[in-house]
């Protein structure tokens, strides 16, 4: 079986990464009058990102051979999170979807897949939390050119399909932060009116009993982690309640989006969140089941997004690209 130890975080690899190589180097933020800066280490930070793996092992290393320190353009809070995420496996804020986003884009920016699956998951689920699905506001796409720039990423298939399964025009106002005047991509409306009329088309067909992709089960965000194949997504996803620490993050009482989901469950009709808790439980099938018949579902509509993405991958080496790029989040 390959190794897709580099796709996910766990805490076991970690301990043994860290134990066996204890040279460290220093991230520094080049944003702000006082940069911020974090000691980690680095054998770490190449395990888990083929840019800095390029960068400090590869074919560029001269350059840093008496260096201790990288200079990023990024900003603090993205530095920030990712260096907790390095040390702990776990994103760890509210539902900041801005922030989240750049989190995400860093981890594609430095070619760490298990970054970007712990970054998309987190912003799924933290979503999950609010009144009503929280939905990210028309401002921080733009900013953060994921209209464009990642039109075939899974991050843009989660962005439409919460489009699509959950916007009404009393949240249109929210969604454009209160500017009237930013202008929609019309590609990204063809792409939401294309979702929903595959839904619809499916719901009236009987074929899936009106759950949203973007929520439903527990397996919801592993339609956005870009899984290669099921060996992948076992080895991986699949795998991760094997991992000790791991599990016990899982289940510890200061994670709020695991922990309130039974208790909010019990609660009654609540605006927004009972319209979720029905969604999960109407099929009265296990998550686990429900998670593989909506991925069959989904199928149609993700692989476009994964086969462009997986061209664009194939046709340039990715840490080679990223290493020419000079330009920041």
């Amino acid at each position: 079986m390959p190794d897709y130890g580099k796709n996910i975080w766990t805490s076991s690899k970690m301990t043994q990464i860290v134990l066996e190589n204890p040279e460290m180097i220093i991230l520094r933020s080049m944003r702000k009058a006082q940069p911020l800066s974090f000691s980690v280490n680095k054998a770490l930070l190449c395990y888990y990102s083929a840019y800095f793996q390029a960068l400090i092992n590869g074919p560029f290393k001269e350059g840093l051979e008496e260096k201790t320190e990288i200079k990023l353009d990024v900003s603090q809070k993205v530095l920030r999170q990712f260096y907790g995420w390095l040390t702990t496996g776990r994103v760890q804020m509210g539902f900041q979807p801005d922030v989240t986003i750049k989190l995400w884009i860093f981890g594609d920016f430095i070619d760490s897949l298990a970054l970007r699956r712990d970054a998309i998951t987190h912003l799924q689920r933290s979503s999950r939390e609010q009144p009503s699905v929280g939905m990210v506001g028309y401002m921080t796409l733009h900013e953060n050119k994921v209209w464009t720039e990642f039109h075939n990423s899974a991050l843009y298939g989660y962005i439409v399909h919460t489009f699509s399964y959950h916007w009404d025009h009393r949240r249109e106002f929210a969604l454009r932060g209160g500017f009237a005047g930013i202008e929609i991509p019309e590609r990204f409306l063809h792409d939401q009116r294309t979702s929903m009329s595959m839904h619809r088309e499916r719901t009236l067909a009987g074929s899936i009993s009106g759950h949203c992709y973007c929520c439903h089960g527990t397996w919801a965000a592993c339609k956005y982690h870009e899984h290669t194949s099921q060996e992948e997504q076992s080895a991986t996803c699949g795998s991760r309640g094997e991992d000790p620490v791991g599990k016990f993050w899982d289940e510890d009482a200061s994670d709020v989006e695991e922990q309130t989901d039974d208790a909010r469950n019990k609660q009654a009709d609540g605006e927004g969140g009972g319209e979720k808790r029905e969604n999960e439980n109407s099929d009265g099938g296990s998550d686990h089941d429900s998670k593989n018949h909506n991925d069959s579902q989904n199928d149609e509509e993700m692989e476009s997004i994964g086969t462009k993405r997986k061209a664009q991958d194939e046709g340039e080496d990715g840490s080679a690209k990223k290493l020419k790029q000079e330009g920041g989040l």
